[in-house]
């Protein structure tokens, strides 16, 4: 984790205490136990979108991912891995978990997964002149623009495992 400090550690056992979410036990020298987190819910990951060219959309479940509900602003109804680059500049990478609102439309300037006949993507949206336009954040794609495009979900939160 890239702690240097036993002091460190401490505090943040410490906080983690105050805040309810673990206990130290008395029965071990220096034990402690995570407390019941019964507000994590599980949502499906149901395969891979895109960021980056749209590939085509299979939902199966792949895996079940527990989700604590402070984690997120908004419900989290299901979770996409992302493959490719186009949105590097808004912090998403390859391999990141992306978690999605079930919603069928959105607000300009929202990331969302979106399906383009049977392909799916994650960009940004952003309406003009009648028309859609998915919006990379990677300067080396351009937009997708249609007329019609089907909203999945609203993007909140993406998690990254190293």
């Amino acid at each position: 984790m890239g702690l240097r400090s036993t002091s460190t550690v401490a505090y943040y056992i410490r906080d983690l205490e105050e805040k309810g979410q673990l206990d130290r036990t008395r029965e071990r020298s220096r034990g402690v136990v995570l407390k019941d987190r019964d507000m994590a819910d599980a949502v499906p990951l149901l395969g891979r979108i895109a960021a980056g060219t749209p590939i085509l959309a299979t939902e199966h479940v792949e895996d079940m991912v527990t989700v604590p509900s402070e984690w997120f602003s908004a419900r989290v109804d299901f979770a996409l891995k992302v493959s490719g680059d186009s949105m590097i500049g808004a912090g998403i990478h390859d391999g990141d978990i992306a978690f999605i609102h079930q919603q069928p439309s959105a607000d300009d300037g929202d990331i969302v997964a979106a399906l383009l006949d049977d392909e799916a993507t994650l960009k940004r949206l952003q309406r003009r002149s009648g028309r859609i336009e998915l919006q990379a954040e990677n300067p080396k794609y351009a937009p997708i623009v249609a007329d019609q495009v089907t909203i999945l979900g609203r993007l909140v939160g993406i998690v990254r495992t190293f």
